[in-house]
């Protein structure tokens, strides 16, 4: 970067501050983002990476709070780096994603489901499938204040099945995928939902992109 364009970009941060999150993705190469992979068990759900890590966070926050499709992207990039070492246990050709739904007045809002988004960004030009099986039958409020029970009382019936023609013959791995696990509350409920309809030769994966 030039001198003159290193200055230029100085100057507009100081004239309009961009955002923590902004910054350190601004500073993050695409490089970068498969050595965020960290997978490890967290109870029953694999989690890709650590929320700790400040480029997930910030890529987390800025997909969700702040409109940035482009932060979605990157953290696809993890997703596909983990997909692109697990072809044995996902297999590409029978394996679905089933992406966390929002309620649809609060996509709406937002423009996207950003674990949609992670899911499409990290699948790109492969066999992997993206069916949404859940619907969100009413916008929750925040949880962070909520304990693990009070969060699982407060999504009861939260989640419903969304009716697909599916040839299940042709599916083996069923992916239910969040962006972000706290308690794991939001996805043991839906999780729930889900397993009541899939046949018995289907398995169910949960996954969060961090924890």
């Amino acid at each position: 970067m030039s001198m003159v364009i290193h200055i230029f970009i100085r100057v507009l941060d100081f004239i309009f501050p961009p955002s923590p999150s902004y910054l350190t993705l601004r500073d993050t190469t695409d490089e970068a983002w498969p050595s965020c992979l960290n997978p490890q068990m967290v109870g029953t759900t694999l989690c890709l990476a650590h929320y700790t890590n400040p480029v997930i966070k910030a890529a987390v926050t800025a997909g969700k709070f702040e409109h940035n499709t482009n932060a979605l992207a990157r953290l696809g990039i993890t997703l596909r780096t983990y997909l692109d070492q697990s072809e044995t246990s996902l297999p590409p050709r029978t394996t679905v994603f089933v992406p966390i739904p929002l309620h649809h007045t609060r996509q709406r809002e937002r423009g996207y489901n950003q674990v949609a988004e992670i899911v499409k960004a990290g699948t790109k030009n492969t066999s992997y499938r993206i069916l949404p099986l859940l619907r969100r039958t009413r916008a929750t409020s925040p949880q962070s204040h909520l304990k693990r029970a009070e969060r699982l009382s407060h999504l009861d019936g939260v989640f419903t099945y969304a009716n697909q023609t599916i040839n299940w013959n042709s599916v083996t791995v069923v992916v239910l995928i969040d962006d972000l696990m706290t308690t794991g509350s939001t996805l043991t409920t839906a999780a729930t939902v889900l397993r009541s309809h899939l046949p018995p030769h289907v398995t169910l994966v949960t996954m969060a992109l961090a924890h």
